[in-house]
């Protein structure tokens, strides 16, 4: 009996819809302009400007302006990786885009997407249900 009752508990827990990735998109619900404080608006105001063309209330963003002392000190970091590393373009949309497909992270690949077909990517063989079998060229 007591086998039985674990068993059907197990089946229910692991049958029961997962909720995580519905609590990913709210758990930095956005700000409003109207609620940033001055230091919070400073940093928004900077990643506004190009390249980045950021908005506050879009991820990385909703998260960093949480606070802003981390916000000013992850930018350059983040900058550093996007833009600045040995990597050509394409072979860093490459990398960003297997991350984000491995973690089923659509923000980053919705974002970076049309960003690698830009910098010369051909995606299709990414697409795949075997991209381990598909050559990076």
């Amino acid at each position: 009996m007591n086998y039985l009752l674990t068993a059907t508990c197990l089946v229910a827990f692991l049958s029961a819809p997962q909720e995580g990735a519905a609590q990913d998109a709210v758990r930095f619900p956005a700000l409003q302009a109207d609620q940033l404080t001055p230091d919070q608006k400073k940093w928004a105001d900077t990643i506004t400007a190009p390249p980045r063309n950021g908005k506050f209330a879009n991820p990385p963003y909703r998260a960093y302006i949480r606070s802003p002392e981390l916000a000013t000190r992850l930018t350059p970091l983040s900058d550093y990786l996007r833009w600045n590393t040995s990597l050509p373009a394409r072979l860093s949309e490459l990398a960003i885009l297997i991350t984000a497909r491995h973690w089923t992270a659509q923000y980053e690949w919705n974002a970076h997407y049309p960003l690698a077909i830009k910098a010369g990517l051909i995606l299709g063989w990414l697409l795949t249900s075997q991209p381990e079998s598909a050559p990076l060229e």
